[in-house]
């Protein structure tokens, strides 16, 4: 009986870290999306002589879309963190936390340059969203590292 609840609590989580890595995957590919719609507008806008009311509109749409998207990477990111924190205060967890994203930040990273070889987009555009996660991040390590030479995280899992 215990053993079932155990295999359904894994289970659980599993679909849990799925669907967080599933979320974080569709923002970033349409943060990628917006980025390049923005980029071919912006080409068109430039061309033109007068910019109507509907453009400066459209331009500013586009922007806070982009900028939503984001945020809400970010803000997933975080809600990811303070629910760690929250519910697992061990070693284990937090490394692996720290693992995996600093692995799913290298493939967004990846596939960011590789998107930019084929798209209108730099690099720098199509990583952007990346800057806030990887610096709390980095601070987490640092923080972790902290409580292991305090010896407030327990070993175990």
């Amino acid at each position: 009986m215990r053993n079932k609840l155990t295999e359904k609590r894994k289970e659980k989580k599993r679909t849990i870290i799925s669907a967080y890595f599933g979320f974080m995957l569709v923002l970033y590919l349409g943060y990628v999306i917006v980025a390049e719609y923005r980029l071919n507008k912006s080409e068109q806008w430039v061309k033109l002589n007068y910019l109507t009311e509907e453009d400066i509109q459209n331009i500013q749409q586009i922007g806070f879309l982009n900028s939503l998207l984001e945020i809400s990477f970010s803000c997933l990111f975080i809600l990811g963190a303070i629910l760690l924190f929250r519910s697992q205060k061990n070693r284990k967890s937090l490394i692996q936390f720290i693992i995996v994203h600093f692995g799913s930040f290298t493939t967004i990273f990846l596939l960011g340059f590789i998107f930019s070889l084929f798209l209108a987009s730099p690099i720098g555009n199509l990583t952007q969203l990346l800057i806030l996660p990887a610096s709390l991040l980095a601070i987490m390590v640092f923080y972790a590292i902290y409580l292991m030479i305090k010896g407030q995280l327990t070993k175990r899992a």
